[in-house]
């Protein structure tokens, strides 16, 4: 969250996604968590907003952390007044026992998961591994964030207890990605 402390690796993820979208030539503006002010990368087409590295304090634990980006496309107003509906692209990519990324594609209105993997020349290459996710209306697992707020609002206290009350089942490794 913003105002947490900064890590050597959340200042390192940071960098070096920055130094990426800079190579692309294609982005005007990059907005990061680390970095809360517009940073020019000297493209014209997109502006990316991301998170480097979530889940940093609990990088040490082996649990999953990750990247959560969104795209949007470059235009007078730089974000402002913008709406997530803008977006042409968002998702996060995962880092754990498994590296993926998950990607919503406003052009074909899905959702996709790709992983890292090696291929039979020992190449590292993504694979598409889960296509077109939906989420069900109905499931029988929650996670809330910041459950902590739960003991100063009554109204997230009470909508946590409806959840358990239900039969709902608790899951949470302690990262949002």
């Amino acid at each position: 969250a913003f105002g947490d402390i900064q890590l050597e690796c959340d200042t390192k993820s940071d960098e070096i996604i920055f130094n990426h979208l800079k190579k692309t030539g294609e982005v005007a503006y990059g907005l990061s968590e680390e970095q809360p002010k517009l940073v020019e990368l000297g493209g014209n087409k997109y502006i990316v907003t991301f998170d480097p590295l979530d889940g940093s304090s609990i990088i040490g634990c082996n649990w999953t952390v990750g990247t959560i980006f969104g795209i949007w496309k470059n235009d007078e107003k730089v974000l402002i007044g913008h709406k997530t509906k803008d977006l042409i692209a968002s998702g996060c990519c995962m880092y754990g026992p498994r590296t993926t990324a998950v990607i919503y594609n406003e052009k074909t209105k899905t959702v996709n998961e790709y992983s890292l993997t090696l291929n039979k020349q020992k190449q590292v290459e993504w694979i598409l591994s889960l296509p077109n996710i939906v989420i069900k209306p109905q499931g029988k697992l929650f996670a809330p964030g910041n459950l902590r707020a739960a003991s100063e609002n009554p109204n997230y206290r009470q909508c946590i207890n409806n959840w358990i009350d239900q039969g709902y089942t608790l899951r949470y490794t302690g990262g949002m990605v």
